[in-house]
């Protein structure tokens, strides 16, 4: 019976450890999703600025056809066209690059979260750890302060009785030279 209670106290640890790393998959799909959303909105601005070059360039061949005289004001004006769509190309290229960039970068962010999730559970157990050492220490300064406490209180119980033993000496020493000073005193009132 109790191995059995133990076996399904891991099973349901497991899973419970399984649901959170179902959730955290399910999040990083939502991510994956919006970034693969904006990606798909670039590409359509992409596509809308394209699509306005290409009607741009219907409009220069019209114009060509309809204008002969202005042939070479054309061709200077498809050149500016080209160099343009050179410029777009070159543009896409490094957009494609940043996105790539942003990439290595989010997964460079994914790892560094990773590493701190780690380091967090290291300076808990850390934690764990000094609260521990802690309340050892203190027991032990307790019992040290204490053992110190009745060590002082027997010294004193010592001295005290000590004391009390060398205040009776006095006090009969006392009695004794008084005693002495008066037949000193008789003596010498008698020797006169």
């Amino acid at each position: 019976m109790g191995y059995m209670d133990v076996l399904l106290k891991e099973i349901l640890s497991e899973i419970k450890g399984l649901k959170t790393g179902q959730n955290k998959l399910e999040k990083d799909v939502t991510e994956l999703k919006t970034g693969q959303n904006k990606l798909e909105k670039d590409v359509t601005e992409l596509k809308t600025g394209q699509n306005k070059l290409e009607k741009d360039v219907t409009e220069l061949k019209t114009g060509q056809n309809k204008l002969e005289k202005d042939v070479a004001e054309l061709k200077t004006g498809q050149n500016k066209l080209e160099k343009d769509v050179a410029e777009l190309k070159t543009g896409q290229n490094k957009l494609e690059k940043d996105v790539a960039e942003l990439k290595t970068g989010q997964n460079k962010l994914e790892k560094d979260v990773a590493e701190l999730k780690t380091g967090q559970n290291k300076l808990e157990k850390d934690v764990a750890e000094l609260k521990n050492n802690v309340a050892a220490l203190e027991s032990s300064i307790e019992n040290e302060v204490n053992e110190m406490l009745r060590a002082l209180f027997d010294g004193w119980k010592l001295h005290d009785e000590k004391l009390n033993a060398l205040t009776n000496t006095v006090d009969k020493i006392a009695q004794n030279v008084e005693f002495l000073v008066l037949r000193v005193t008789r003596l010498e009132q008698l020797a006169r």
